[in-house]
C-alpha cells in the first residue's frame, strides 16, 4: 500500500505537520507517501524532503488548471493523485486530515470484506468548523 497526499502551498492555513504527527503514531506510520504537490511552490514541505517522496507540479499539471483556479487546481491534484504509482492499494487523502491510531487495521478489515478486487472506496466523516478541531478525523 502507498498513501498519495495532496497539498497546496496557497492555503491560508496548513495542517500538514498535524497529519504527519497522526500519521506516524498511528499503524501505518510505515506506510510509504507519495506528496503529490499542488503548485511549483514547496515552502511548506520542504522539512518532509528525503523523508517521503515528492512529487512535484509539472507543465502538464499546470496545463490543466484553468487561470489560476483554486479549485480546478485541487481537482487537477486529485486526479494526479489517482494516477499516480503502481502499487495493489493506493490510499488518496489531502494534507488536512487526521489518522487515528488504528486506521490501518481498520481499513484492512473492511478491505477484505469487498469481494471485487478493483474499486474506489471513499471513507469520510464531516467536520466542525465552529470548534477548535482543526483537524478532519477519517
Amino acid at each position: 500500500m502507498i498513501i498519495n497526499m495532496t497539498t497546496y502551498a496557497a492555503r491560508k492555513t496548513h495542517y500538514i505537520d498535524k497529519t504527519f504527527d497522526y500519521l506516524y503514531k498511528s499503524d501505518g506510520r510505515d506506510i510509504p507517501v507519495n506528496l503529490i504537490l499542488g503548485s511549483y511552490d514547496t515552502s511548506h514541505i520542504d522539512k518532509y524532503r528525503g523523508l517521503v517522496n515528492l512529487v512535484p507540479w509539472d507543465e502538464s499539471a499546470q496545463r490543466d488548471t484553468i487561470g489560476g483556479s483554486l479549485r480546478r487546481s485541487c481537482s487537477v491534484n486529485a486526479v494526479r493523485a489517482l494516477r499516480y504509482g503502481d502499487d495493489e492499494f493506493c490510499l488518496c487523502c489531502e494534507d488536512d486530515i487526521g489518522f487515528k491510531p488504528d486506521w490501518y487495521s481498520q481499513l484492512k478489515l473492511t478491505i477484505e470484506q469487498i469481494e471485487q478486487k478493483e474499486y474506489i472506496l471513499n471513507l469520510g466523516q464531516p467536520s466542525d468548523h465552529s470548534s477548535d478541531k482543526s483537524v478532519i478525523q477519517r
